[in-house]
């Protein structure tokens, strides 16, 4: 390797190396009570490319295997109309996707298996659904073999690479972390009250569409809502109006009337 070359995959090693953004962390309710932390596929598909070039990496889907299903059930929905319970018959399957991503210029690989489920009215469109979710999830798994900057940092138990470039590292604040002293966790407070600092609307508008993009259901639109209406608060009145277009849109994808969706903006009254 000549030196240009090993400069160049110096300079690649440092950017997988780098820390992940806390903006780039996201958190979703699992299974049971508990939440958990990761980063969506459009941050590490938008990082491979950053980092490799738009043209200068590739994944490939090794293996792709039906788990489970397809499987008609019984599911329990609350009606937000009455805000009744009712009993509808929904579709459900479930893949495995092993999937290898490769860096064309030095040829060497990362594989890893994803897992992807999905429930429908639709019996066909469940499958669409959860190839994609598999398919996505094994690219994020293998990615996160080249650095923290995409994902692995989301492993280590202390967070210590989940901090902004800028930070300084063990004493920088994580998110979802409050600051450790008492004057840093007055602002905390406060900015979570009031929903600073201010952000770029641009940035906030592409959070929330990536955010409800990736929903599936009426619990977790409403959680994904409540999460950004801090954010949502600090936007002009034109960006608001925009944001809760995208909000109704996905809303009614998911048969939740208009209703429900301003309960859910009226606390910080984000929607102006």
């Amino acid at each position: 390797m000549n030196e240009s070359n090993e400069s160049n995959a110096r300079s690649v090693d440092d950017l997988c190396m780098g820390p992940l953004s806390p903006d780039a962390v996201k958190s979703r309710k699992g299974r049971g009570r508990d939440s958990f932390d990761y980063v969506p596929g459009e941050y590490v598909i938008a990082t491979l490319c950053e980092i490799f070039g738009s043209t200068g990496w590739s994944s490939k889907v090794v293996s792709l295997d039906r788990t489970t299903g397809p499987e008609l059930f019984d599911k329990t929905v609350k009606d937000w109309n009455t805000r009744k319970e009712r009993t509808e018959k929904r579709w459900r399957v479930s893949y495995i996707a092993r999937v290898r991503l490769t860096c064309l210029e030095s040829g060497a690989t990362k594989e890893d298996y994803g897992f992807g489920s999905s429930e429908e009215k639709d019996p066909l469109a469940i499958h669409e659904s959860a190839v994609k979710e598999a398919v996505t999830d094994a690219i994020k798994r293998a990615a996160r073999q080249l650095g923290w900057r995409l994902g692995l940092a989301l492993y280590d138990k202390e967070r210590k690479h989940v901090r902004r470039e800028d930070d300084d590292g063990d004493d920088a604040p994580r998110k979802g972390k409050p600051p450790r002293d008492a004057e840093g966790l007055t602002d905390h407070l406060r900015n979570r009250r009031e929903g600073a600092p201010k952000e770029d609307p641009a940035k906030v508008i592409m959070r929330v569409v990536t955010a409800l993009g990736e929903v599936k259901n009426a619990n977790e639109l409403q959680r994904a809502i409540v999460a950004e209406r801090g954010a949502l608060a600090g936007l002009s009145n034109g960006h608001k109006r925009e944001a809760w277009g995208v909000i109704c849109d996905r809303g009614r994808e998911l048969d939740v009337p208009e209703d429900a969706l301003k309960r859910w903006m009226s606390e910080d009254n984000a929607r102006g």
